[in-house]
């Protein structure tokens, strides 16, 4: 009798551990969906966004290019909080779309340098960087240079030379004319 009881009990045991470890599985693979169709919601997001842009391009409206960029940065942002949030929950799943996040940044920065290249004027306001290259440079009275290419111009404290220049700070307009002044 006490033989039974034993394996009655030992039965009965490993239906409880059975059903537990079942439960922590399905509520694990519960999250793991929560977390990896978020980030996968926002990747379509992001393509969505991106598919939005190439008629724009195309069309030449510019405007709509930086909204686009603008969104999916947005977008690209939120999806970068989350995984790495929660996104640890599923290693492979963290680590691929770590690797879309870092992706989808170096889309925004081309579809940026094209849209800055095209509509510099969209940009009034914000801090941008880029490449320069002067076409003509000339001192103004107070002693600042400014440095000339197509639309753009550059005012600056030191006399540069007429070569590529990288430059970063605020577009604005000072006296109808698309200017960045560097420090």
């Amino acid at each position: 009798m006490v033989l039974e009881y034993m394996q009655y009990m030992l039965g009965f045991t490993k239906k409880i551990k059975l059903k537990k470890i079942l439960t922590i599985m399905f509520a694990y693979v519960t999250l793991v969906g929560l977390v990896t169709f978020s980030l996968f919601i926002h990747e379509e997001s992001i393509q969505m966004l991106m598919f939005g842009t190439w008629p724009a391009k195309n069309a030449k409206q510019w405007n709509l290019v930086k909204t686009g960029t603008d969104l999916m940065e947005k977008t690209n942002n939120q999806a970068r909080w989350i995984n790495y949030i929660v996104g640890w929950v599923q290693p492979l799943a963290f680590f691929s779309y770590k690797s879309f996040n870092q992706s989808t940044d170096y889309y925004i920065m081309g579809l940026r340098a094209e849209c800055f290249a095209m509509a510099p004027e969209l940009f009034v306001g914000e801090e941008v960087e880029f490449e320069f290259h002067p076409k003509q440079s000339t001192r103004r009275d107070d002693g600042k240079y400014v440095v000339q290419s197509g639309r753009l111009f550059i005012v600056t404290e030191h006399l540069p030379k007429l070569t590529k220049m990288y430059v970063k700070g605020k577009l604005l307009i000072v006296n109808q004319q698309l200017t960045v002044t560097l420090k």
